[in-house]
């Protein structure tokens, strides 16, 4: 019987075998990390926002609570959020404040599915100076459960300190222009603000293989294909 040119039905060869060994091996090797990859899933379609743009403004988190933001997501687990914060000005200013956030289910006061550390926020040496903004990222301990196309409930929780910490909220310029986020809106004092959404984006976090650990996957590719030829040299048709 004619034996098959394919050769994976080829016959086991000694050194085939060591071959997908040191495959098998280093593909084990290339997961291993060497940092993260953030991958995005939902977020306002609006850019950072600044001081002076009109589309958005910096609202404290203490004075409204609850503080929230509903989203729809499409993928299957929330890894991290980002919020644009903004630290405030005031002729006396307050010297901290302690935030975190809760991933809630189904409405602003549903259940907690999981929470991030909490993140003390200061105004000293080295830490960002009066009205600058930035990018904050809030990562939850592990990669949240969710189901796509379910709401869910993004909340900024205020634990201790003064009103440092603005929290951008973003906004069409003229009532009736589409919403940054049309799947969610934003949750001030509790209550709906159907304009406005909270600036945010989440998604998940995915390990970054490492140099080294790629180009040994990509040698053990090259030795694999050179033993499959070998063993499996091309028959005549």
């Amino acid at each position: 019987m004619k034996r098959s040119s394919f050769c994976g039905t080829a016959r086991l060869h000694p050194g085939r075998l060591w071959v997908q060994v040191v495959l098998m091996w280093s593909v084990s090797w290339a997961s291993l990390s060497q940092g993260t990859i953030k991958v995005y899933d939902q977020m306002v379609t609006y850019g950072v926002p600044m001081p002076g743009d009109v589309h958005s403004d910096f609202a404290p988190i203490r004075t409204n609570t609850p503080f929230a933001q509903s989203f729809v997501p499409i993928l299957t687990e929330v890894g991290f959020v980002e919020l644009t914060l903004r630290y405030m000005l005031y002729l006396e200013p307050p010297l901290s404040e302690t935030l975190y956030l809760n991933l809630r289910e189904g409405s602003v006061t549903g259940p907690i599915l999981s929470s991030t550390p909490a993140m003390v926020f200061t105004y000293a040496n080295g830490d960002p100076g009066w009205g600058v903004t930035h990018v904050q990222d809030f990562l939850f301990p592990e990669a949240v459960g969710v189901n796509p196309g379910e709401s869910y409930f993004i909340e900024v929780v205020h634990v201790s300190g003064d009103d440092l910490i603005g929290l951008g909220i973003v906004c069409p310029n003229y009532a009736g222009e589409p919403t940054y986020y049309a799947a969610g809106e934003l949750v001030m004092t509790g209550k709906p603000f159907r304009l406005w959404d909270m600036w945010f984006r989440e998604g998940i976090l995915i390990p970054e293989p490492g140099t080294a650990s790629l180009m040994v996957l990509g040698a053990a590719l090259l030795m694999w294909h050179s033993r499959c030829r070998r063993i499996c040299p091309h028959e005549p048709p």
